[in-house]
Protein backbone atom coordinates (compact mmCIF):
# COMPACT_ATOMS: atom_id res chain seq x y z
CA UNK A 1 0.00 0.00 0.00
CA UNK A 2 1.21 3.58 -0.77
CA UNK A 3 2.25 5.59 1.96
CA UNK A 4 0.92 8.72 1.94
CA UNK A 5 3.49 11.46 4.56
CA UNK A 6 1.74 14.90 5.41
CA UNK A 7 2.16 17.69 3.18
CA UNK A 8 0.95 21.66 3.79
CA UNK A 9 0.07 21.99 0.44
CA UNK A 10 -1.29 19.09 -1.29
CA UNK A 11 -1.63 15.31 -1.17
CA UNK A 12 1.39 13.66 -1.76
CA UNK A 13 1.67 9.64 -2.38
CA UNK A 14 4.87 7.38 -1.98
CA UNK A 15 5.86 4.43 -4.32
CA UNK A 16 9.57 2.48 -4.69
CA UNK A 17 10.86 1.76 -7.86
CA UNK A 18 14.33 0.62 -8.41
CA UNK A 19 16.77 2.56 -9.26
CA UNK A 20 18.93 2.14 -12.56
CA UNK A 21 22.41 4.11 -13.53
CA UNK A 22 23.08 4.66 -16.87
CA UNK A 23 26.52 5.26 -18.37
CA UNK A 24 27.45 7.83 -21.29
CA UNK A 25 26.29 5.95 -24.36
CA UNK A 26 25.07 6.71 -27.96
CA UNK A 27 22.01 5.80 -29.76
CA UNK A 28 22.85 5.81 -33.99
CA UNK A 29 20.52 5.85 -36.61
CA UNK A 30 21.02 3.26 -39.47
CA UNK A 31 22.42 5.49 -42.33
CA UNK A 32 25.14 6.63 -39.16
CA UNK A 33 26.01 2.89 -38.24
CA UNK A 34 27.02 2.02 -41.62
CA UNK A 35 28.95 4.76 -41.99
CA UNK A 36 31.10 4.16 -38.49
CA UNK A 37 30.88 0.58 -38.88
CA UNK A 38 31.20 -0.76 -42.34
CA UNK A 39 27.65 -3.09 -42.24
CA UNK A 40 24.14 -2.65 -41.33
CA UNK A 41 22.68 -2.47 -38.14
CA UNK A 42 21.36 -5.98 -38.68
CA UNK A 43 24.36 -7.74 -38.39
CA UNK A 44 25.16 -5.89 -34.79
CA UNK A 45 26.04 -7.84 -31.87
CA UNK A 46 24.49 -8.33 -28.37
CA UNK A 47 26.75 -7.35 -25.30
CA UNK A 48 23.78 -7.79 -23.12
CA UNK A 49 20.20 -7.00 -22.76
CA UNK A 50 18.50 -4.20 -20.97
CA UNK A 51 15.74 -4.10 -18.68
CA UNK A 52 13.58 -1.95 -21.38
CA UNK A 53 12.15 -4.50 -23.23
CA UNK A 54 13.45 -4.89 -27.00
CA UNK A 55 16.72 -2.23 -26.14
CA UNK A 56 20.04 -3.76 -25.70
CA UNK A 57 23.62 -2.89 -25.10
CA UNK A 58 25.88 -3.46 -28.22
CA UNK A 59 29.23 -4.96 -28.91
CA UNK A 60 30.38 -1.74 -31.09
CA UNK A 61 31.45 1.10 -29.57
CA UNK A 62 32.63 4.76 -30.86
CA UNK A 63 35.36 7.27 -30.12
CA UNK A 64 33.09 11.03 -29.11
CA UNK A 65 34.93 14.06 -30.10
CA UNK A 66 34.29 17.19 -28.53
CA UNK A 67 36.38 20.34 -28.72
CA UNK A 68 38.71 20.17 -26.42
CA UNK A 69 39.07 15.74 -26.29
CA UNK A 70 37.55 12.66 -26.83
CA UNK A 71 35.91 10.01 -25.16
CA UNK A 72 36.96 6.60 -26.38
CA UNK A 73 35.10 3.04 -26.43
CA UNK A 74 31.87 4.72 -26.04
CA UNK A 75 29.04 2.51 -25.98
CA UNK A 76 26.49 2.13 -28.52
CA UNK A 77 22.70 0.99 -27.63
CA UNK A 78 20.52 -0.93 -29.83
CA UNK A 79 18.05 -0.76 -31.65
CA UNK A 80 19.08 2.08 -34.06
CA UNK A 81 16.66 5.32 -33.72
CA UNK A 82 15.12 7.12 -36.44
CA UNK A 83 18.52 9.99 -35.26
CA UNK A 84 22.08 9.74 -33.59
CA UNK A 85 21.76 10.94 -30.25
CA UNK A 86 24.80 11.31 -27.67
CA UNK A 87 23.96 11.32 -24.13
CA UNK A 88 26.44 12.62 -21.62
CA UNK A 89 26.87 13.32 -17.98
CA UNK A 90 27.49 17.28 -17.42
CA UNK A 91 30.95 15.73 -15.98
CA UNK A 92 31.42 13.81 -19.10
CA UNK A 93 30.92 16.65 -21.26
CA UNK A 94 32.87 19.08 -19.93
CA UNK A 95 35.82 17.17 -20.27
CA UNK A 96 35.29 16.96 -23.77
CA UNK A 97 34.39 20.74 -24.32
CA UNK A 98 31.03 20.55 -24.58
CA UNK A 99 28.22 22.06 -22.36
CA UNK A 100 24.67 20.13 -23.38
CA UNK A 101 22.08 20.95 -22.17
CA UNK A 102 19.79 18.72 -19.89
CA UNK A 103 16.90 17.43 -21.90
CA UNK A 104 14.40 14.36 -22.00
CA UNK A 105 15.97 11.90 -24.82
CA UNK A 106 14.71 12.84 -28.54
CA UNK A 107 14.58 16.24 -27.98
CA UNK A 108 17.70 17.67 -29.08
CA UNK A 109 16.61 21.22 -30.37
CA UNK A 110 19.61 24.12 -30.08
CA UNK A 111 22.09 21.25 -28.80
CA UNK A 112 25.57 20.81 -29.76
CA UNK A 113 27.23 18.13 -32.39
CA UNK A 114 30.32 16.58 -31.73
CA UNK A 115 32.43 14.11 -34.14
CA UNK A 116 31.91 10.06 -33.54
CA UNK A 117 34.84 7.90 -34.95
CA UNK A 118 34.21 4.34 -35.39
CA UNK A 119 36.70 1.81 -37.28
CA UNK A 120 34.73 2.82 -40.82
CA UNK A 121 34.66 6.35 -40.57
CA UNK A 122 33.84 9.49 -39.35
CA UNK A 123 30.02 11.19 -38.76
CA UNK A 124 29.99 14.67 -37.92
CA UNK A 125 26.57 15.78 -35.86
CA UNK A 126 25.38 19.40 -36.13
CA UNK A 127 23.09 18.40 -32.94
CA UNK A 128 22.33 15.65 -30.56
CA UNK A 129 24.34 15.80 -27.46
CA UNK A 130 22.16 16.58 -24.52
CA UNK A 131 22.45 15.72 -20.98
CA UNK A 132 19.64 13.08 -20.42
CA UNK A 133 17.02 14.66 -17.45
CA UNK A 134 16.59 12.02 -14.88
CA UNK A 135 13.46 10.16 -15.77
CA UNK A 136 11.26 7.26 -14.53
CA UNK A 137 10.09 4.87 -17.13
CA UNK A 138 6.66 2.98 -16.37
CA UNK A 139 3.76 0.90 -18.51
CA UNK A 140 0.56 2.66 -18.66
CA UNK A 141 -0.69 0.04 -15.59
CA UNK A 142 2.14 1.58 -13.25
CA UNK A 143 0.99 5.75 -14.27
CA UNK A 144 -2.74 4.44 -13.51
CA UNK A 145 -1.85 3.31 -10.23
CA UNK A 146 0.59 6.13 -9.11
CA UNK A 147 -2.16 8.87 -10.51
CA UNK A 148 0.95 10.37 -12.76
CA UNK A 149 0.73 11.01 -16.84
CA UNK A 150 3.49 11.43 -19.28
CA UNK A 151 5.54 14.34 -18.94
CA UNK A 152 4.54 15.00 -15.24
CA UNK A 153 7.72 15.88 -12.86
CA UNK A 154 7.68 13.89 -9.72
CA UNK A 155 10.37 13.88 -6.47
CA UNK A 156 12.57 11.21 -5.73
CA UNK A 157 14.81 9.80 -3.30
CA UNK A 158 16.43 6.61 -2.13
CA UNK A 159 14.04 4.40 -0.06
CA UNK A 160 17.12 4.37 2.95
CA UNK A 161 18.04 7.40 2.85
CA UNK A 162 15.35 9.92 3.36
CA UNK A 163 18.10 12.76 3.89
CA UNK A 164 19.73 12.06 0.28
CA UNK A 165 19.25 14.66 -2.16
CA UNK A 166 15.62 14.48 -3.73
CA UNK A 167 15.88 14.27 -7.83
CA UNK A 168 13.25 15.22 -9.69
CA UNK A 169 12.25 13.24 -12.00
CA UNK A 170 10.44 13.19 -15.33
CA UNK A 171 7.67 10.18 -16.24
CA UNK A 172 8.10 8.59 -19.47
CA UNK A 173 5.22 5.80 -20.37
CA UNK A 174 5.11 3.41 -22.66
CA UNK A 175 3.74 -0.07 -23.24
CA UNK A 176 6.42 -1.68 -23.03
CA UNK A 177 8.52 0.38 -19.92
CA UNK A 178 9.54 -1.74 -17.14
CA UNK A 179 8.97 0.31 -13.75
CA UNK A 180 13.00 2.04 -13.43
CA UNK A 181 13.98 5.24 -12.45
CA UNK A 182 17.40 6.46 -14.74
CA UNK A 183 20.10 8.69 -13.49
CA UNK A 184 22.81 9.62 -15.12
CA UNK A 185 26.36 8.93 -13.21
CA UNK A 186 26.44 12.80 -11.90
CA UNK A 187 23.17 12.72 -10.73
CA UNK A 188 23.58 9.25 -9.34
CA UNK A 189 26.33 10.65 -7.36
CA UNK A 190 24.37 13.61 -5.96
CA UNK A 191 22.01 11.16 -4.45
CA UNK A 192 24.14 8.53 -3.26
CA UNK A 193 22.42 6.11 -5.49
CA UNK A 194 23.55 3.06 -7.63
CA UNK A 195 21.87 0.38 -9.21
CA UNK A 196 19.88 -1.89 -7.68
CA UNK A 197 18.78 0.35 -4.72
CA UNK A 198 15.36 1.53 -4.52
CA UNK A 199 13.93 4.92 -4.52
CA UNK A 200 10.82 6.40 -3.12
CA UNK A 201 9.04 8.68 -6.48
CA UNK A 202 6.83 11.03 -4.35
CA UNK A 203 3.74 11.98 -6.21
CA UNK A 204 2.06 14.92 -5.63
CA UNK A 205 -1.48 14.95 -7.37
CA UNK A 206 -0.88 18.49 -8.20
CA UNK A 207 0.35 17.75 -11.90
CA UNK A 208 3.84 19.91 -12.44
CA UNK A 209 3.60 22.01 -16.29
CA UNK A 210 7.57 22.34 -15.41
CA UNK A 211 8.94 22.28 -18.85
CA UNK A 212 13.01 21.77 -19.26
CA UNK A 213 15.24 24.64 -21.04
Amino acid sequence: MPSSPPSQEHSVSAFVVPVEVMPRHVHVSPRHYVALFGVPAEMDETARTLSQRGQFVSNRTVEVIGSTGSLVTMRVLGPCRQDTQVELSLTDAAAIGLAPPVRLSGDMARSPGCVLRGPAGEVRLRRGVIVPAPHVHMNERDARRMGVGQGQRVRAVLADMRASVPVLAFVRVHPTFRLALHLTTDHAAEAWATTGDQAQIFVSKMPSTTRLK
